[in-house]
């Protein structure tokens, strides 16, 4: 029983995060018994990831986030004390840092469902327009309309000119699906999108290709002239290509949610400081990186539950 329901685990993604909300609770109850090092050592891991805890820019608590989180972390500069009230203020940063990577990580995988849904009806739509076409040649040809009536399989219609026509138009979306991937960013969160924006373009493809070639032979628009034979294969890869008009948007949208709101300016950490706060005399703080390379060393581990890429 347990691996049949599996695949519907998978698509609302109910144990994942059941599992992730009880490493938070835990993580909880470790910030009330730490000793102050560790402390230290996650108050500066958190001040790393409060840029993409998904507050937005002008958020009041922003900035009290990263004060607190700076004194704890490096107490040369404000010799904080770990107290009571500081660890609860830890456990209230920890908190609102894991529900922001909860809500981005849901609206990712609500996303992810949505595209392949759509993907799977532009299918089904494909496969029943093949199916009336293969009934019924007449109801959607791809003949021209002119005095040749040109059509696809010879001087007539044929049953298979929709389904075979729509092939092509997934060959031409499938290499707009690998340009895709060629340029996708891997994150490292527990869900993609870019399988189900490929898989998106594939039946998008053929649809659009069967509804521009029916444009074209029964010239509707006056812009293409009718084709026959070998020719309307070619177009129909073209027009599959040319889906990538109509499925940026969707990748836009796919960016944004992977990449999550950033708080702070614009820069390689999101407004953190990648070397650490700067002491007074100009050195650099107890967990910063001195290195001028611009690569920071990590300070600590990543801590329970975290699923920040």
């Amino acid at each position: 029983m347990s691996i049949l329901l599996k695949p519907w685990d998978w698509w609302t993604g109910d144990r994942t995060e059941a599992a992730y909300s009880a490493l938070h609770r835990a993580d909880g109850a470790y910030l009330a018994l730490a000793p102050a090092p560790i402390l230290r050592q996650r108050a500066a891991l958190l001040l790393g990831r409060l840029p993409l805890c998904g507050l937005a820019h002008d958020d009041f608590r922003l900035n009290e986030y990263r004060s607190i989180l700076r004194k704890v972390a490096f107490p040369e500069l404000s010799r904080e004390q770990i107290t009571d009230d500081v660890r609860a203020e830890l456990k209230e940063i920890s908190e609102v840092i894991n529900q922001g990577s909860d809500g981005q990580h849901y609206r990712a995988r609500t996303y992810r469902n949505m595209l392949l849904g759509t993907a799977g009806g532009l299918l089904l739509v494909f496969l029943l327009l093949s199916l009336v076409g293969w009934r019924d040649p007449s109801f959607f040809s791809l003949c021209s309309a002119d005095a040749s009536a040109s059509c696809p399989s010879g001087g007539a219609p044929g049953a298979g000119d929709v389904f075979l026509l729509g092939l092509a138009g997934v060959a031409g979306g499938s290499l707009g699906a690998l340009a895709m991937l060629l340029n996708v960013k891997v994150t490292g969160g527990p869900y993609t999108l870019a399988i189900a924006q490929a898989l998106l373009k594939l039946p998008a493809g053929a649809l659009i290709s069967l509804i521009a070639l029916f444009t074209m032979q029964h010239d509707v628009l006056g812009i293409l002239k009718p084709q026959a034979g070998n020719a309307l294969v070619a177009w129909a890869m073209v027009f599959g290509i040319a889906q990538q008009a109509v499925t940026r948007a969707v990748d836009k949208r796919a960016n944004s949610l992977l990449n999550g709101s950033t708080a702070g300016p614009p820069g390689p950490t999101g407004g953190v400081d990648p070397h650490g706060p700067k002491l007074p005399g100009g050195g650099v703080a107890p967990g910063g990186n001195s290195d001028t390379s611009g690569e920071a060393e990590p300070i600590a581990d990543k801590a329970p539950g975290d699923r920040t890429p």
